[in-house]
């Protein structure tokens, strides 16, 4: 069944619309034939033509009805309200060209018919499409991740309707803090209590859970991955609301926890000034500058603008990297780049002359620098 509804969905537009033509012609001839039996409560009517007279005209014009409100341009496993609309639409004009068609021609047609007719047909052609629709998502949830959703406020809603029409991910449920909520259904899918959370894990086999809740302070969601942690489970969060408006981001970009998420408070911006104050328009060195926070610290110091920006490490390679780093930021920003990447054995040869040096910025130990080097004594050294 999956493989003959994956070989339906993948033929060409054309001909998928030939066969839903075909299909809504028949689908108008069965459900006309069931309201003249449910009306009539016999089957003697099969034996009168007249009563098939009507159909030639009705079908065609139907038909006609359904592609002027292009229903037939909606795509089956992606149907919405718009659709089904169009179907109620149609099925109503459909309704009446019988019933005028009937009076028109006088034909044995009971009044009730058309009436009848209108629930059938609404039952045949949108309850196949409907049917259909359901078969394809079922098959897809097979392949999809299971997932559960913290958060079911707006961004918990927006999600699960981009989740639900990609191929990755399949929402089985929401985990919210509000007492209000929890207990209620949306889109679909009940809102749990936090308490339930490993209960659900081991029910629906969810394999991953994704936080939506970008509104919430940076204590909170601490408090929130802190109640998580215990489950083993990976989880991934949406981007800030405001990287989503600034369009860094799209709302459906899932991303691991960021390092913010787990400070307990909201990050601190640098004062500049104070940045400022020994960086701006004098020659700086960074020691470990290859590492992970004396690159950070170098890319900061850059933005401030030295007059010279004097990289050590012990790794070529990691000042290599650094460097490049270094020039990226420069040509997206316009910033200058006048630094230079030396060696640990390079500093400490020339290290006896001190006059280039206004301060030096040192992710390692002070006891390693000095014992390094002791004339650093004499320049300013901020430890990190």
């Amino acid at each position: 069944m999956t493989q003959l509804l994956k070989k339906l969905f993948n033929l060409p537009r054309r001909r998928k619309q030939a066969i839903q033509l075909l299909a809504d012609s028949l689908l108008i001839v069965a459900s006309f034939f069931t309201a003249m039996l449910l009306r009539l409560d016999s089957p003697r009517f099969l034996l009168d033509p007249e009563v098939w007279m009507g159909l030639p005209v009705v079908v065609p014009v139907s038909l006609i009805i359904f592609v002027k409100l292009g229903f037939y341009r909606s795509i089956i496993r992606y149907m919405g309200l718009k659709a089904f609309q169009a179907i109620m639409a149609g099925v109503l004009g459909s309704a009446l060209t019988l019933a005028v068609v009937s009076s028109i021609f006088n034909l044995p047609v009971p009044r009730s018919v058309p009436f009848i007719y209108i629930m059938l047909a609404l039952m045949t052609i949108g309850g196949v499409r409907l049917a259909l629709r359901l078969l394809y998502q079922r098959g897809q949830q097979r392949l999809k991740t299971r997932v559960l959703i913290y958060g079911a406020g707006a961004a918990g809603r927006q999600l699960v309707m981009s989740l639900r029409h990609g191929r990755d991910y399949e929402p089985v449920g929401f985990v919210d803090f509000a007492p209000r909520l929890q207990g209620t259904h949306v889109q679909g899918l009940r809102v749990h209590s936090p308490d339930d959370t490993t209960r659900i894990i081991d029910n629906y086999g969810v394999e991953k859970l994704l936080l939506a809740v970008p509104e919430a302070t940076r204590a909170r969601r601490q408090e929130i991955i802190e109640s998580l942690e215990p489950l083993s489970i990976p989880v991934q969060t949406i981007p800030d609301m405001a990287d989503v408006v600034s369009g860094k981001a799209k709302f459906n970009e899932l991303r691991d926890v960021a390092v913010e998420d787990l400070l307990g408070r909201d990050p601190v911006p640098p004062v500049q000034s104070l940045m400022g104050a020994n960086i701006t328009g004098k020659v700086v060195m960074v020691t470990g500058a290859g590492g992970s926070i004396g690159s950070e610290l170098c890319r900061q110091i850059l933005r401030q603008h030295p007059s010279k920006l004097l990289l050590v490490d012990v790794s070529e390679y990691s000042l290599y990297r650094i460097e490049l780093d270094l020039k990226r930021i420069s040509e997206a920003e316009s910033l200058k780049g006048p630094w230079c990447r030396f060696s640990r054995r390079c500093v400490m040869a020339s290290g006896s002359s001190s006059s280039w040096k206004h301060s030096v910025y040192a992710p390692s130990t002070m006891r390693r620098l000095t014992s390094m080097c002791p004339w650093w004594s004499t320049t300013p050294v901020k430890e990190c």
